[in-house]
């Protein structure tokens, strides 16, 4: 899982507003947002901050400089736009699966994960996760092997007992089967073949028998 980060064309000045913003202008919201995102999109695709990734307010200050007190308001304000909702389907796949198979969660988050946690209630899946390990809590972000590992720690599984499900090749299934556990890639079977060892539509497949990846 991997939330989004805010995007142009949303309406960040009505959110900082609503988080109790009043000293900025819009257009100066709308920069300071638009700044931090394209410096974490800058720094999600270097391979070097891959175990030493800049939080959400180190971003903001580097890239926006807002004063102590607006730089918390606008982390507020990214990430209630990051925060997505659990659609019910979705839920109710997990719900279901929980009842044969123990679950954990590994996601590269940019907002501090604290925010994602009434979504996860809400939608009854934090309940059937035995363990939730989340980029933002720590310096790394997928595809580092050291979330991966942390999750296996916290479920005292080795990694061949494991089946990593994931949508990305690069950050989900090369550093899961690298340490051994078994790989699904959520995809449209565009290849992978030599990476995954199934290859799934959807998440809603997995309560049915994944099929092998095909080139």
């Amino acid at each position: 899982m991997f939330s989004r980060p805010a995007s142009p064309g949303e309406d960040f000045d009505a959110t900082y507003r609503a988080v109790g913003g009043a000293a900025l202008s819009a257009e100066a919201v709308a920069h300071c947002v638009g700044a931090a995102v394209a410096g974490f999109l800058a720094d999600y695709t270097n391979p070097a901050l891959v175990d030493a990734f800049p939080s959400l307010r180190e971003t903001l200050a580097k890239h926006s400089t807002p004063s102590r007190h607006e730089a918390r308001l606008l982390e507020l304000v990214i990430a209630r736009h990051e925060v997505g909702v659990v659609p019910e389907w979705a839920a109710q796949v997990l719900l279901t699966l929980a009842g044969s198979h123990r679950m954990g969660l590994v996601s590269n988050l940019w907002a501090p994960s604290h925010h994602w946690q009434p979504e996860l209630r809400r939608s009854r899946v934090a309940s059937v996760l035995e363990c939730q390990v989340f980029s933002s809590d720590t310096r790394s972000i997928k595809p580092s092997p050291r979330l991966l590992l942390q999750a296996l720690g916290m479920l005292d599984l080795p990694p061949q007992d494991v089946l990593f499900v994931g949508d990305s090749l690069e950050r989900d299934i090369a550093p899961a089967k690298a340490l051994g556990m078994a790989t699904c890639w959520v995809t449209a079977c565009g290849g992978g073949a030599d990476v995954a060892d199934f290859c799934i539509p959807s998440i809603a497949a997995l309560t049915a028998v994944p099929t092998p990846a095909r080139g």
